[in-house]
């Protein structure tokens, strides 16, 4: 079930790293609150159980985060680079190429005249 509305949240979310932190910190803090509140001294076994799978949970989605989404930008942004910079180099051969075209018709209009 966690895996599920972990991917859910991974999925649509515009910074689902930052709101599964917020969401496992509260977590965390009400697990906490609650043991407090029991007196004991000892967390129940179930719930720590709970965690640590939510934990894992929550690492495999950012792993996949990271690999699938972040890694696709990086790529994307360095395409773009490479594009814009093979733009800058084609446009400065066209107007090296215009200036040399301009300076033999200029001479042969010298010679001509």
């Amino acid at each position: 079930m966690s895996q599920n509305a972990m991917s859910v949240v991974y999925q649509f979310s515009e910074n689902p790293d930052v709101l599964c932190g917020t969401m496992l910190k509260q977590i965390c803090e009400q697990l906490l609150k609650n043991k407090e509140e029991q007196g004991d001294t000892k967390l129940d076994t179930m719930l720590v159980t709970r965690l640590v799978s939510l934990v894992g949970n929550l690492a495999i989605c950012q792993l996949n985060h990271l690999d699938v989404n972040i890694l696709t930008e990086l790529k994307r942004r360095q395409m773009l680079r490479e594009k814009k910079k093979e733009n800058t180099m084609n446009r400065r051969r066209s107007s090296m190429a215009k200036r040399r075209s301009r300076q033999q018709q200029g001479g042969v209009y010298i010679y001509v005249v």
